[in-house]
């Protein structure tokens, strides 16, 4: 947040891009809180967000085992008019995984499923539902 207050003093408007550019680099370091801190302070901003930046948010909580704030991204990002794919469905998956919420984890695969989003018999990475 402060780099973007210092390109506001310098007179630079962060754009999508570069909030996009940052919750990315959170999601990286697993900093779920500070991915949502970010999306806050740029809708603040009147910057809206986009896929890229809600998969980084909602793939940062994943890495954080949250599955709340995960799921509550995603219902944002439908609200907002965003179509949901396979990297928004396998994030918030690993979300609920991780943070033990295996129903709704299953529930999101089927529902990718349904929609062609994600296909069982087509994925070239192994996603474990032993725990489901």
């Amino acid at each position: 947040l402060s780099l973007m207050d210092r390109m506001r003093v310098q007179g630079l408007l962060p754009t999508v891009i570069t909030y996009s550019a940052a919750v990315s680099a959170c999601e990286k370091e697993g900093l779920w809180e500070q991915a949502i801190s970010l999306m806050e302070h740029m809708q603040g901003q009147a910057v809206m967000p986009n896929e890229f930046t809600y998969n980084a948010a909602i793939s940062a909580c994943g890495k954080g085992s949250q599955s709340e704030p995960a799921l509550q991204l995603l219902s944002e990002m439908r609200k907002n008019g965003l179509v949901s794919n396979d990297i928004t469905f396998k994030a918030a998956i690993i979300a609920c995984e991780r943070a033990g919420e295996c129903a709704v984890g299953v529930s999101l695969l089927n529902e990718a499923v349904s929609l062609g989003t994600l296909s069982p018999w087509r994925s070239t990475k192994v996603l474990d539902l032993h725990g489901f």
